[in-house]
């Protein structure tokens, strides 16, 4: 019951330390009433009280999994400290993420004046909004001397669905305000809301008058052009206006939800951002897709992949196959028995999990390409993290794992980052880390990984540097045409 309980049957925690005393206390209990009940009859009790206990335990939590604390097993078991990383690992990678993924309502590189919880205006239960402006390598937002709106780099430039969905409402025919003046009487000024579905509605304000490119009822598409930016309602000068919100009302009070994928431009090139807010004076962008990098992730069934591969002084060759198991889960088995799960959301591809030999061309895939935006953005980074699970053991894990519950002592990330192209080739380069903290300060291992893809959009080369200096390498096997 112990075992059941405290980490095979349920995620462990501090919690379910507690749980598992408890219920050693219940089992012997439960052990002596059914061996009293069942001594008349000559029956054995066998694993009545385990099935007793363990059952109802789990049947109660199924409906008390917030109040409790407690998570129930949801994936294929392993050991508990393996249970442990997984669904941690899951929860930092994709906890998030949302059922639909809205693109920023503009093309090109825009700047936020103003987030969420501004200093001039989105406050209360207006909070959860941004102001969008494009400005000049001086971050100026107009040339000249921006007393005319002409002078604006945004005026009447397109503003764009973030989702798919129906046309609600629009308000059309306010003026365009003098530069410095505001419309205090029609605050939101020319503005078009979109119902996506789901309970979510994004309302654009501020629009250029007449503009307005979409009718009442109108289905339309992410990405169309709804209107262009100008100076309407309570704007001083050009801008866009957007909120997430919950109704198809006017001025509604603002819904915290997140865009799901964009790049923010820093000195030193991009960084990308997953399902999260843009935060004031960030210049962002969107996700743009190339089409060599989508073509070597655009997975179908039954592709298969050929690899020659040496891991030090061995070499062997490998084959892949893509499937999809009866969850519509789609996933890379190996020859050499492993096997990697696959997500597309948005932009991005995603290996979810790992499991089976490590000595493979498949396992160092999941170590180079955890996650791939599908553009080709030159010196643009992402991070992730991994299951500590898929890349210690060895003594210093087992050790540690004695304080799991408290705090993990090591955590593994990797820092990716697209290299310029060489050669006419794609590079993902990768540097992952395994840190310890607290007692295990002085644990540091680093795997660095490279994955190229050529001008025909197919995986060219894998390789990997372990912590031991032995080097992994897999070249694609091209077969020739007929």
């Amino acid at each position: 019951t112990a075992l059941a309980l405290g980490g095979s049957l349920i995620i462990p925690s501090k919690k379910s330390v507690v749980l598992t005393i408890a219920s050693s206390v219940v089992i012997v209990i439960l052990t002596g009433f059914f061996s009293q009940f069942l001594s008349s009859a000559a029956l054995p009790i066998l694993v009545l009280p385990f099935n007793f206990a363990v059952l109802t335990v789990i049947y109660s939590l199924k409906f008390r999994r917030e109040q409790s604390g407690l998570v129930l097993l949801y994936f294929m078991p392993g050991t508990p400290e393996e249970n442990y990383y997984y669904h941690h690992n899951r929860l930092s990678r994709f906890e998030r993420f949302k059922a639909v993924i809205p693109e920023l309502p503009f093309y090109g590189e825009w700047f936020v004046s103003q987030g969420h919880g501004g200093n001039l205006t989105h406050k209360d239960k207006w909070r959860f909004a941004w102001d969008f402006v494009v400005v000049d390598e001086k971050g100026s937002e107009f040339s000249g001397t921006g007393a005319a709106m002409k002078d604006y780099y945004c005026a009447r430039l397109p503003a764009v669905a973030p989702l798919d969905g129906t046309v609600v409402r629009i308000v059309d025919g306010i003026p365009d305000n003098a530069i410095g003046e505001t419309n205090l009487k029609s605050n939101w000024g020319n503005t078009v809301i979109i119902d996506h579905g789901s309970g979510i509605f994004s309302s654009i304000s501020h629009l250029e008058p007449h503009s307005i490119k979409v009718k009442p009822n109108e289905r339309i598409k992410k990405g169309e052009v709804i209107g262009a930016c100008g100076n309407s309602g309570r704007s001083p000068t050009p801008h866009l206006h957007f909120q997430f919100q919950q109704t198809d009302k006017l001025g509604d009070k603002t819904l915290d939800y997140p865009f799901g994928q964009y790049l923010e431009r820093k000195t030193d090139g991009f960084t990308l951002h997953s399902f999260d807010a843009p935060q004031q004076e960030m210049t962002i962008q969107n996700v743009g897709t190339h089409k060599l990098v989508k073509k070597a992730f655009d997975l179908k069934l039954g592709d298969t992949f050929k690899f020659t591969c040496s891991l030090g002084t061995e070499t062997f060759e490998e084959e892949w196959e893509v499937k999809v198991d009866i969850y519509n889960t789609i996933f890379i088995e190996s020859s050499r028995n492993a096997t990697v799960t696959v997500a597309f959301i948005g932009k991005i591809f995603y290996l979810t999990n790992f499991t089976g030999n490590r000595r493979t061309a498949l396992y160092h895939f999941y170590l180079t390409a955890l996650q791939v935006p599908l553009c080709d953005e030159p010196t643009l980074r992402w991070s992730d993290t991994y299951p500590l699970s898929r890349l210690l053991k060895n003594h210093v894990r087992d050790i540690s794992e004695l304080f799991l519950i408290f705090k993990p002592q090591l955590q593994a990330a990797a820092e990716f980052t697209f290299n310029e192209k060489t050669n006419r080739d794609f590079i993902i380069s990768n540097t992952i880390t395994v840190q310890g903290s607290g007692l295990f300060g002085f644990y540091n291992r680093v795997w660095n990984g490279k994955l190229t893809i050529d001008d025909e959009g197919t995986i060219k080369n894998i390789t990997v540097q372990t912590p031991k200096k032995i080097e992994f390498r897999a070249t694609a096997i091209i077969p020739e045409e007929e």
